[in-house]
Formats: C-alpha cells, sequence, structure tokens
C-alpha cells in the first residue's frame, strides 16, 4: 500500500496547525483539544504497513453527516465562517483516517490551508497570525517532500523488477537533498515578496469593506461600555482583561504637526464615550440619543467638533478600536475635542451640546486622531455667570453636600455663591467622596423602594465606579452646580517599549464633568472632569518590573505594531510610505468605501481585468483539459483494439481495460509503458493481492478478446466493469 509513511506525520502536523490557528482564532479550546486527540490517535492507529483505515462506505457517511449538520446550523444561525470551518475542522480529521493515496494526503494539505484562512478571517491578532505563518510554511515543505515522496515510491518498484533507471538519483541523494532546500527557501522567498507587493498595493480598509464582515476580523470580543448606568442590583462584577483600543498621545501645534508624546506610567487619560444626564429610579440615562445621518468624512479627511478658538494648549489622540461594532458605534475621545479625522471612509455625527462623537462604520478594527483641548486653568474672565441653576430631589443629599461645603468655608447655597467657587465646590465633594467611601466590586443589593444614591450615601458606603460618580453628580446638583455622568474608559496601561496605552475591558470607567462657569451665550459653558473614585484603583495591579511583565509588554507593543502598521495599512499608511501626506485631491475625491490610494484607480482597474482574465481562462483550461482527455482516451482505445490478427474490434470494446489502466494509475499503481500486463500484475501480488488478482483477471480477458478473437459476453464486460471499480491501493 502506498502510504508514503514517512511523511505522514508531516501531513498530520499540517492538519494539527489548521486545527490550532483556527481553535485559537475561535476561542474554541474544547473543539481545539478534541480534534488534536483524535489526530493524535491517528499516528498510531492508520501506522503504515499495517494500520486501519476506515472503511470507504463509512467515510462517505460521515461526510454527509457533517454537510448535512453544517448545513443545518447555517439555516438556524446563518452563514458563518465558524460554522463553515468547525465542518472543515472534522472533515479533515476524518480524511487523516482515509490516506489510500497520495491524493488524499493532498486533499488533507487543502483541507488544512483552508483551515488557515478560516483562522484569518475569525481573527487577525498577532499570534494567531504568527501560528497561520508556521502553518504556511510546513504546508509549502511538506507539500514539495510529498513529490519526492512519490517519486521515491516509483523508483522503488521499478528497482524491485529489477529495473534501473540511468541517470535517476536517489531522493535520499546529498544533490536532490540539498536542491530540494534550494527550491524550498526560493518558493518562500518569492511568497515573501509577492506578499510584500500585494500588502502595499492593497490596503486593508478597501479589502475590508469589499469583503462586508469576513474583513472585519476582530482583534478582541465587546467592550465593558455601557451607555447606561443601573444602580442598585447587587452582585459581584466579573472583569475581563481582553484589549478593547489602543491610545496614543502626543503634543500638536496651531498647525496641526504632532510635537512629542504624552503620558507614561501613572498619567491617566479619561476617554469619555457617553453623557448621562437623566437620572430616574436609580438608572442614568442620555437625553440626546443618538443621532442618525452625518457627514460622510473621506479618508484623512478633518472635521470640527467645536466652536472654540483655536488654543496653543492641545493634543492629538490616535485611537484604535479593535472590534468596533458594525453600523453607527461611539467614539471615545479625550475632552475636549476639537477636531476629528479617520483613516477609512465613515459618516460621522455628534451632540452639539455634549460633544459626545459618533461612527457609521462596517465593524472591526477602526482607527482615528482627535485633536483635544487641555482645559484646566481658564481665565477668571470666562467664569461670568451660570448657564442654569442645577437641584436634586434629595434633602438627604443636600444636607451631606451643604455640610462639607460649609466645613471647608463653601457658601452653598447657589444664590450666595459666587461662580468662581464652583470649581472649588466640585473639588471638595470629589476629595470627601475619595477619603469617606470604599472603592469595591461586590456591589451590595439596595433595598426595595430605597434609592440606590442615598443608600450608597449614608448605608453602604461602598461601591465601584459608576455608585461614585452618580453620588457626585446628585451632590453636585443639589448646591447648584450642573454636572453629568460620563462614561467610557480610564488608560492607565502605558507600554513603554511602544509609547502607547492598552485600554481593556475592566478599564471601563464612569467619572463626572460638572459646569463650573459660562461665558456669553450657551456654547461658551465650561465643563470639567472629576473624577470622585479613589485613585489607587485605577492603577494596575503587580509588579511591572518583573520577567513576566517585561516579556508581556514586549508582546504587547509588537501586537500594537502588528494592529497599525499591518492590520491598519490603509491608503494614509501607503501615502505616508510614499513619503507624503494624502494629497487634497484625494481626501475629496469619490471613494468606494474607503478604499482611495495612490494606487487605487490603477489598481481597481488591473484587478478587473485579472480577475476577468482569471476567469476566462480557468474555463477555457477546463475545457481544453476535457477535450485533452476524451482525445487521448479515444487514441489510446484505438491503440489498445488493434492486432496483428484479423479481428474485427471496435474500441469500446477494450474500454474495460482502459478503465483498469486509469483506475491503477489513480490509486499510484501505474503500469509502466515497458511492462506487460500479466507481469504487473505479478508486481502487485506481494503488497496488493486483491488488485494483483484483479489485474490478472482483466488482462486475460484483454488478451484473450485482443489476440485470441474470444467473443466476451455482456455478462462478463459488466463483471469486469464491477472488478475495476473495486481497485484501489
Amino acid at each position: 500500500m502506498i502510504s508514503l509513511g514517512r511523511f505522514r506525520w508531516l501531513v498530520v502536523a499540517c492538519a494539527a496547525l489548521g486545527v490550532v490557528s483556527f481553535g485559537l482564532a475561535d476561542s474554541s479550546p474544547g473543539l481545539m483539544l478534541a480534534a488534536l486527540v483524535v489526530l493524535g490517535a491517528s499516528a498510531w492507529i492508520t501506522r503504515p504497513p499495517n494500520g486501519l483505515l476506515v472503511p470507504q462506505w463509512i467515510v462517505n457517511v460521515v461526510v454527509v453527516a457533517l454537510g448535512l449538520s453544517a448545513v443545518w446550523t447555517s439555516l438556524r444561525g446563518g452563514p458563518s465562517v465558524s460554522g463553515f470551518a468547525r465542518f472543515l475542522v472534522w472533515l479533515t480529521v476524518l480524511k487523516v483516517y482515509d490516506l489510500r493515496r497520495p491524493r488524499d494526503e493532498g486533499q488533507v494539505l487543502v483541507l488544512s490551508a483552508f483551515l488557515g484562512i478560516a483562522a484569518m478571517l475569525t481573527d487577525i491578532r498577532l499570534w494567531v497570525s504568527l501560528v497561520v505563518l508556521a502553518q504556511a510554511s510546513m504546508l509549502a515543505w511538506t507539500a514539495m517532500r510529498l513529490h519526492f515522496a512519490v517519486g521515491a515510491k516509483r523508483i522503488a518498484d521499478a528497482a524491485a523488477l529489477g529495473v534501473r533507471r540511468v541517470g535517476v538519483l536517489a531522493p535520499d541523494a546529498a544533490p536532490v537533498r540539498r536542491s530540494l532546500r534550494r527550491t524550498g527557501a526560493a518558493m518562500l522567498v518569492a511568497m515573501l515578496g509577492i506578499s510584500v507587493v500585494v500588502f502595499v498595493l492593497v490596503p486593508r480598509s478597501g479589502l475590508g469593506n469589499r469583503i462586508g464582515s469576513f474583513g472585519a476580523a476582530s482583534l478582541g470580543r465587546q467592550t465593558g461600555f455601557a451607555d447606561e448606568v443601573v444602580l442598585g442590583v447587587g452582585g459581584l462584577l466579573s472583569q475581563s482583561t481582553l484589549p478593547v483600543l489602543d491610545l496614543r498621545v502626543a503634543e500638536v501645534d496651531l498647525d496641526g504637526n504632532e510635537g512629542s508624546p504624552i503620558g507614561g506610567p501613572g498619567h491617566i487619560f479619561h476617554l469619555r464615550g457617553a453623557v448621562l444626564d437623566h437620572y430616574k429610579d436609580g438608572w442614568w440615562t442620555a437625553s440626546s440619543g443618538v443621532p442618525r445621518g452625518g457627514n460622510e468624512v473621506q479618508p484623512g479627511g478633518r472635521m470640527p467638533v467645536s466652536v472654540l478658538p483655536p488654543l496653543q494648549d492641545r493634543v492629538k489622540a490616535d485611537v484604535t478600536l479593535r472590534n468596533a461594532r458594525p453600523g453607527v458605534t461611539r467614539l471615545f475621545s479625550l475632552w475636549r475635542p476639537y477636531w476629528v479625522s479617520f483613516t477609512d471612509k465613515v459618516r460621522f455625527d455628534m451632540h452639539q451640546w455634549t460633544s459626545e462623537l459618533f461612527a457609521e462604520t462596517p465593524g472591526g478594527r477602526t482607527r482615528y486622531s482627535v485633536e483635544c483641548y487641555l482645559l484646566d486653568d481658564l481665565p477668571d474672565a470666562t467664569f461670568l455667570r451660570r448657564y442654569e441653576t442645577a437641584d436634586f430631589p434629595s434633602e438627604r443629599v443636600r444636607g451631606l453636600a451643604s455640610e462639607w461645603l460649609r466645613a471647608e468655608g463653601i457658601e452653598p447655597d447657589p444664590n450666595s455663591r459666587d461662580v468662581r467657587d464652583d470649581g472649588y465646590a466640585a473639588r471638595v465633594i470629589e476629595s470627601e467622596l475619595r477619603d469617606r467611601y470604599t472603592y469595591t466590586l461586590d456591589i451590595p443589593a439596595t433595598p426595595a423602594g430605597a434609592d440606590p444614591i442615598e443608600w450608597f450615601l449614608f448605608e453602604s458606603k461602598r461601591g465601584q465606579c459608576e455608585y461614585f460618580a452618580s453620588a457626585m453628580v446628585a451632590m453636585c446638583r443639589s448646591v447648584g452646580i450642573d454636572a453629568r455622568v460620563v462614561t467610557g474608559y480610564v488608560a492607565v496601561e502605558f507600554n513603554e517599549a511602544s509609547g502607547h496605552y492598552i485600554v481593556r475591558e475592566n478599564d471601563a470607567h464612569a467619572w463626572v464633568e460638572a459646569c463650573i462657569g459660562c461665558g456669553p451665550n450657551a456654547t461658551s459653558q465650561v465643563w470639567r472632569t472629576f473624577d470622585p473614585t479613589p485613585p489607587s484603583v485605577l492603577y494596575p495591579s503587580g509588579d511591572g518590573r518583573g520577567v513576566f511583565a517585561r516579556l508581556s509588554g514586549l508582546f504587547e507593543a509588537a501586537e500594537y505594531a502588528w494592529v497599525r502598521g499591518v492590520v491598519g495599512f490603509d491608503s494614509s499608511s501607503q501615502w505616508a510610505l510614499a513619503g507624503s501626506r494624502t494629497p487634497e485631491w484625494q481626501l475629496h475625491a469619490r471613494g468606494d468605501g474607503g478604499s482611495s490610494s495612490p494606487f487605487g484607480a490603477l489598481l481597481a482597474r488591473v484587478a478587473f481585468v485579472g480577475v476577468a482574465a482569471l476567469v476566462l481562462g480557468a474555463v477555457a483550461w477546463g475545457g481544453r483539459a476535457w477535450i485533452t482527455r476524451r482525445i487521448e482516451r479515444r487514441r489510446r482505445l484505438r491503440a489498445l483494439s488493434t492486432s496483428d490478427q484479423q479481428h474485427d474490434l471496435r474500441p469500446t470494446d477494450v474500454a474495460f481495460y482502459a478503465d483498469l489502466l486509469d483506475r491503477l494509475r489513480e490509486s499510484g499503481l501505474a503500469k509502466p509503458e515497458w511492462r506487460a500486463p500479466l507481469h504487473h500484475a505479478g508486481a502487485l501480488r506481494d503488497e496488493h493481492p486483491g488488485v494483483s488478482e484483479t489485474t490478472d483477471r482483466v488482462a486475460r480477458a484483454y488478451y484473450a478478446l485482443r489476440f485470441g478473437g474470444l467473443a466476451i459476453s455482456e455478462q462478463d464486460r459488466a463483471d469486469l466493469a464491477r472488478a475495476v471499480a473495486q481497485v484501489r491501493a
């Protein structure tokens, strides 16, 4: 049996790498481990020369069952990469138990390649990509070794019959091994070169928009951010360390030129997402809602989001959302945003009064930049008046806030207090909440009928960030200071190797924005950020100087570079690679899903012509191959039916013998042209007795028909056809 046992472990290893790559990308450890166990068992169960193979009828039944299961899953939940890839996983495992011919091993390699593709369509994180890269390299090497193994088997078969092929080197000869290594290295270099060219010419954004959700492969699963706050529910909050976004902050001048980076260990940035200003029965919501419509922004284009005049004290925040939801999604930014720009074409909108930012995207990785003011110390002339006097309907809350303010010499009555003291009053409330209350993730449930904010302030005195922020807003409003709850993320984990912040799900946070003054009109309200949550709970725990922490930091830096430089390579990156900014005409050009690039128009034409030529070429090649096979079969039948004897034979009379030759070739047992049929049957007797018996029977019938002039009945011809159909290695 031609099992090519020396190389079977390479084929199984390729299948295992395909299973691992998809299992990691799909976050399916159970599927991955189960498939690997079954694959590992195949190395011993099917081990040649006495290994066991699954009967063909069982293979067919299982394949049909797997196909029906995949169709049923698709009908119930819709077609998906994950569902199809799970079908491929078990089909690959099954084929490993059915390696009868070299063609079967080639099919396993193809299936494992498809699993690698499914992994990249599911998840494009760095470590998944590294596994797929290792798998692709092993696939290429195994495919080459497989061709050499087939040649080695044919040479061994000829040598067993005493045939010596002059000028043919054994596959394990030193020159052959050197040639194989050189060919493999050249192929890998060529693949790398082609990959680099395609990488530079095809921006990721354009590809993603063209293939929809498949192009929006995620780098994270979901965020811990919520655009509403519900208080009063008890229980232990779970935490997740999945990365959500990456943040890089740098100074920027009045002309928009980027300066020195800002940030580092101990430096915190608040990334605001939702502004919640309406409270009822323990529930904070946004009175503004989610806008619809908006303006279309071309890649690299800038949109103003503030009416304030340009100031020198500005920073630029580069944000990469690793897995934005498709459709309208909230954008996270520092306070106060001034300009926003995108690397892809999106529809952008915002709330004028709260400066909440929104974008309609296809989902997946989303990159944008926000220029922001850092407004901490404003001139006294800004604080002219209060825009409105806020209130909170709780005498207990008002009494507690008034007590704290009087202790610091601040008038609690807004009608008697100078507007310039509102900021100091808010700072006192922030400080008292930090000092007097305890942060915990094990939240006690609020008793029925009690207000959660009052329960936190006067009874439990412990809670998480949402309780601290809610209490501060309630207390500020009770003494006439307008305030609102803001939810988003707090960036605290700084990676010194890459110079950026990694924001995770458990960095979701809630804080406060309080209005500490207003200019001549409503648009000149001054909102300042306050965070009453104890600062100690915001910083990551553990010693960042240990070996594991350093290695983890280096890997995070590598993944950040991977996300920005490879996954996020777009039209703007193309222009940067060319040494220039995106030209103005390109920003206003008509786009097609954000794919505008310096090579865009030419690439689109080349791609269209190339695809059309490829399709037509494939059709022409397939038609040519079919016609060639038909002509070749007729030629061979005429040759097989020709005899020196005076027998009137038609080519179709010897079709059964031609079918036998085809079956032997497909099974890897092809008869050499120089060998007589009966001698070939004898050569197969030791290793393939069943095939040898059928070959001997068909050869004798062929001899009798062609050279003996004996007729073969239709029944005998049908029996021979059935016997030929059973020929397998």
